[in-house]
């Protein structure tokens, strides 16, 4: 392959056209076309004048076709190319007339998908150029390097911190529930017939208290309401209903509660009982020292045709005394 000598400093003294025959260059191609598909130029004078074969001034073209591709992919300066002979150094002369230096050539611009591909590195391209000028490859597209995908890391086996065992606070005994007196009283008169019941029972055939008569009541209640309260007391007045004879009943002071005991006999029903709780009722509200007057009739036998019903018609409040009334059993 020939060398194309860089231009000297100063160019030469123009010599005198010499008459060669040689056949004429064709025109340049109007429409634009590839740089590899361009025609070159049949023969083209040397520096020194000698005229080149077909060959040798395709090589070249096709070296400058090269160059000015590379130039335009890496941005140099035109200078930086080694300058093409120009018409005043080598003149071309014809058989008859001189020949007129030609144009010179217009690369066409790059196609869109030229223009498109990546630019490769200055270096790579000026080997790639140098290594093979004529059978030069077309660019192809460089594909990003793959991106390092992030592995995630494998789960390992989960460790579970050790439960930390809180001592149990203190749990506060639940508040008593608080009772009211009457109510206490109550429980205590609604079990009376079971305990009488009880005391029928006992072995070897024992002696055992017989609960006959009102005397014999208000015994065993005050026995089981000593349980319940510190102090029990017992009271007597003269009730209108005895003909001035003397009756008893039972107090809690610290309550002020006072417990009027009867027991049912033949004679004595539900009217007759009526009557004596009103006029227990009269008298106790009297008394300053009596909230509530609290009645219990004992009636074993039954003879009470409808307990509830006079148990809810004698409990009332009267006067600032609460008037409470029980039937057992029913």
């Amino acid at each position: 392959m020939l060398g194309i000598p860089p231009p000297p400093d100063d160019p030469p003294l123009p010599r005198k056209p010499r008459v060669i025959e040689h056949r004429t260059a064709p025109p340049p191609q109007p429409a634009p076309v590839r740089p590899a598909e361009m025609v070159a130029p049949t023969s083209v004078a040397g520096q020194d004048g000698q005229t080149l074969s077909a060959d040798e001034a395709a090589v070249i073209h096709k070296i400058r076709e090269t160059q000015a591709v590379v130039q335009r992919l890496v941005g140099t300066p035109s200078s930086a190319a080694p300058a093409a002979p120009s018409a005043a150094n080598n003149p071309i002369p014809t058989s008859q007339t001189a020949v007129p230096p030609a144009a010179p050539q217009v690369d066409p611009p790059l196609r869109p998908a030229l223009a498109a591909a990546p630019v490769a590195p200055p270096n790579a391209a000026h080997r790639a150029a140098s290594s093979d000028p004529v059978s030069r490859p077309a660019e192809q597209p460089v594909s990003p390097a793959p991106r390092p995908v992030a592995t995630p890391p494998q789960a390992g086996p989960v460790v579970v911190p050790p439960a930390v065992t809180a001592q149990a606070a203190p749990v506060a005994p639940p508040a008593p529930t608080i009772v009211r007196p009457v109510d206490r009283i109550r429980r205590i008169c609604s079990r009376f017939h079971q305990v009488t019941r009880q005391l029928r029972k006992r072995g070897e055939d024992r002696a055992t208290l017989e609960v006959e008569d009102q005397r014999d009541v208000q015994d065993l209640l005050e026995i089981l309401l000593s349980v319940e309260f510190d102090e029990i007391r017992a009271v007597e007045w003269a009730p209108p209903y005895l003909d001035g004879a003397r009756r008893t009943d039972l107090v809690v002071p610290q309550e002020g509660i006072v417990i009027s005991v009867r027991r049912t006999r033949p004679g004595a029903g539900s009217k007759l009982i009526a009557e004596h709780i009103a006029a227990d009722a009269r008298h106790y509200m009297q008394e300053p020292s009596c909230n509530t007057l609290f009645c219990f009739v004992y009636d074993p036998e039954g003879r009470i045709g409808n307990p509830q019903t006079l148990e809810r018609e004698q409990t009332q409040h009267v006067k600032g005394t609460q008037v409470e009334v029980l039937i057992e059993p029913k």
